[in-house]
């Protein structure tokens, strides 16, 4: 990679400012593969500026401690429904538990959650299957809006304790008003049952791709100070640095 990255522009607010008050400096920097490190130099000092990608959010996050589902779930199917239930919970006093479905009819429990304006989305839960053989099933499941994609389907389980499972999701499930997660369970026997507890759907907010540092210009007299960002890439190619300035007032 020989291509040097390009800062387009910089800016500073708010300017001016009296001297103590925080200054946010802005640039937007791109690079045919990947900006690795912008930073800042201020007073012959250098910062680094931080990536804004957007802060993590939880979008569904039930420990079921409510002691019933909440509204953003469905249960449907023709097996025996799936129930919240105080027998084995992975924290707390309440779980999610699927028992005895029946041969060949599986229970569902559905959550509908937008993940409208979020994007790296995460599911992450607990889960615990007990005495399931090659005839019952447990799955996790996610709806880009058009079709169910598996996370994980499991058969021939008996969970000692409870399992964590996490899945980063591919990009249809980003910014998707129509995003679901489901889990399946289908057992034959009273011995044999899914739990599920601390389920989370977790998205980051879409951020506006701009390089930022906040400085504390506590301690500047009131003066015209100049300032220069500065990046570079993965393969160490240098962008030419674009300078401005900020008065303390």
């Amino acid at each position: 990679d020989d291509v040097q990255p390009v800062i387009s522009w910089v800016n500073d607010f708010p300017d001016p400012l009296v001297s103590g008050a925080a200054l946010t400096i802005t640039a937007n920097v791109t690079d045919d593969k990947n900006v690795a490190h912008a930073w800042v130099s201020i007073q012959a000092a250098n910062y680094s500026m931080s990536l804004d990608g957007g802060k993590a959010s939880d979008l569904l996050s039930d420990g079921f401690e409510a002691g019933s589902f909440l509204s953003s779930w469905k249960v449907y199917g023709p097996g025996k429904p799936w129930a919240v239930s105080t027998l084995q919970p992975y924290q707390g006093t309440y779980h999610a538990r699927a028992l005895q479905t029946g041969a060949g009819n599986p229970s569902y429990l559905e959550a509908q959650v937008s993940t409208l304006g979020y994007n790296s989305i995460e599911v992450q839960y607990y889960r615990k299957l007990a005495g399931l053989d090659s005839a019952d099933k447990f799955a996790s499941e996610w709806h880009d809006g058009s079709s169910y994609k598996a996370l994980e389907s499991k058969s021939n389980a008996n969970d000692q304790s409870y399992a964590y499972r996490s899945f980063i999701l591919p990009d249809s499930a980003s910014n998707n008003p129509n995003f679901k997660l489901r889990f399946k369970c289908e057992t034959g026997a009273v011995s044999e049952w899914c739990d599920v507890d601390n389920v989370k759907v977790t998205g980051k907010e879409q951020g506006s791709g701009l390089w930022k540092y906040v400085y504390n210009t506590t301690g500047l007299a009131p003066s015209t100070y100049n300032y220069a960002a500065y990046a570079a890439d993965s393969s160490n190619n240098e962008a030419t640095p674009q300078h401005g300035s900020f008065t303390v007032s």
